[in-house]
């Protein structure tokens, strides 16, 4: 397997969890030039400043990639030098009943999830398809594989990305321009925290999102790989939902979300 490096990368939510964990693994992997894009200033420079020590260039941008402005400031930066990769990491889930959270936040959600993401890919392959090369890398879940009670809104953008992005692979199957998605499952980072999952249904233990974005970078140093999941256990669930009765699947995935929602009840 080909070590993957590219001159110049655009990472989204780059301020933390899989997001920081991609923006080291291309800084180690010889990316010369990086471009670092999330809400919170203060850790996108504390990043920047680890990341310059081996990188020649490192720049910030502070997005709120739910404000419809912020999206197309990013966009036209895109458009204006596009990279050799970009990465839309940027995302947020929910834990909870559906009536139970609010529908401003849930709204938010697809707007980072679904409406950022396809702003930042059209811009990119627009440019990209003149220029001749580039590879597209989309962070979805393996939460999109099937659909999951008590995070409906939160899978269901998952599953967006997902078939949005294997569909513009096939699309653009006889160009330069790569699209690889990948489909982390449970992942140690504050992502957890800020969705609101209780540790009652965190599945997956001690997965880092440095070893999420090993298996991002292996999938790009791979020819004709366009779906990463992360963990054999990932794989393995995800190769089951396809094959299992779609009932059963969603019977079973919302009995073991629901214990989080009757533990909170109990309390």
């Amino acid at each position: 397997m080909r070590r993957k490096s590219f001159a110049y990368a655009i990472v989204t939510g780059a301020s933390s969890g899989i997001g920081a964990a991609l923006a080291r693994r291309l800084a180690a992997a010889g990316t010369r030039e990086l471009l670092l894009i999330a809400r919170r200033r203060e850790r996108l420079e504390t990043l920047a400043a680890e990341l310059r020590r081996s990188t020649d260039s490192i720049q910030i941008e502070v997005a709120d990639l739910t404000q419809p402005e912020d999206v197309r400031r990013v966009a036209a930066r895109i458009a204006a030098r596009p990279p050799d990769l970009l990465v839309n990491n940027a995302g947020v889930g929910l834990y909870g009943t559906f009536d139970g959270l609010e529908l401003e936040a849930q709204l938010a959600m697809i707007d980072l999830n679904v409406r950022a993401l396809v702003a930042l890919s059209h811009a990119y392959v627009a440019v990209v398809r003149q220029r001749g090369h580039g590879t597209l890398l989309q962070v979805a879940s393996t939460a999109g594989f099937v659909p999951i009670p008590y995070e409906a809104v939160y899978a269901a953008t998952k599953s967006f990305v997902i078939q949005f992005s294997e569909a513009l692979a096939e699309e653009l199957r006889d160009t330069p321009l790569r699209v690889v998605t990948l489909c982390p499952g449970f992942t140690e980072t504050e992502f957890l925290q800020t969705a609101g999952l209780p540790d009652r249904v965190v599945l997956q233990r001690g997965t880092s999102a440095d070893a999420v974005a090993a298996t991002a970078l292996a999938a790009l140093g791979r020819s004709g790989s366009r779906i990463a999941v992360h963990g054999a256990s990932s794989r393995i669930a995800a190769a089951l939902a396809h094959v299992a009765p779609r009932s059963w699947v969603v019977r079973g995935v919302g009995a073991w979300m629901r214990r989080g929602i009757t533990h909170r009840s109990a309390r």
